[in-house]
């Protein structure tokens, strides 16, 4: 990845950025306003809410999306909203990677609006469903590859044991950033020995201790040691019960 794309997703996501799971799927606007602000109180520079579970949007129309986009930047915090991706048996076609991807771009096109750029910027979460799926890499890549927008995508920090280094090769054609799930120590030395160095990446760190060791701030200073400029967190509701690690991490980006 060149260090100008490189550059334009850290200027975009910003040095930390915070996940916000199922919790928002009927949330209004005050709710995104509370959430930048309580971002923003703690040095985060981006939010970045679930919008779409699969081909479901989560914010029903383009008009609510920007509505979320304007108010949640108005506190000076950015919005990179994400869908999550599901595939079907093979038997199904791709019908069905060709109607998430299809929401990607309209996210993307929706914020691009917005912009003086006039450039857009989507998620893609692609986990289990994904493994070993090169049919499904290959449909979604050919529908949102190239393009002036940005497409974060998040996945495995163990690509070689989730089958799917094949899937992330395909997948480089499209993506401009990848953020690894080294969600404890095993997974973030992972991340270093199989993931292609050569790409965009930045580190998606977990705020509790759920899979296990978890020494959340070495994880930032080895992801800052390596020349990323951005961290990740999962997620609201543990940053939430934890101010004071997410205060930590940040400190650390600075």
């Amino acid at each position: 990845m060149d260090d100008v794309n490189k550059e334009k997703c850290g200027e975009v996501a910003g040095r930390a950025a915070l996940i916000i799971g199922n919790e928002c799927e009927f949330w209004g606007i005050q709710e995104f306003v509370a959430a930048a602000r309580w971002a923003k109180a703690h040095g985060i520079d981006t939010i970045n809410p679930k919008r779409a579970n699969g081909a479901d949007r989560w914010y029903k129309k383009a008009a609510q999306l920007a509505e979320e986009y304007r108010a949640v930047t108005a506190e000076g915090v950015g919005y990179i909203p994400f869908g999550y991706v599901y595939t079907l048996p093979r038997c199904y076609g791709m019908g069905y990677i060709e109607a998430q991807a299809e929401l990607m771009i309209e996210m993307q096109r929706t914020i691009g609006a917005l912009q003086p750029d006039t450039i857009g910027w989507v998620m893609a979460d692609m986990e289990v469903e994904m493994n070993g799926r090169l049919d499904c890499a290959e449909c979604f890549t050919q529908l949102l590859a190239p393009g002036r927008d940005l497409l974060f995508v998040t996945s495995w920090a163990d690509p070689r044991e989730q089958n799917w280094l094949g899937v992330l090769n395909i997948l480089r054609n499209c993506l401009n950033c990848f953020l690894p799930q080294a969600y404890n120590d095993w997974l973030e030395s992972r991340e270093y020995a199989e993931l292609p160095q050569d790409m965009c990446i930045q580190t998606m760190i977990d705020l509790t201790q759920e899979f296990g060791a978890n020494q959340q701030i070495a994880i930032a200073q080895a992801a800052k040691a390596h020349g990323q400029t951005t961290i990740w967190m999962w997620e609201y509701q543990a940053a939430l019960r934890n101010p004071a690690l997410v205060d930590e991490l940040v400190r650390e980006m600075l």
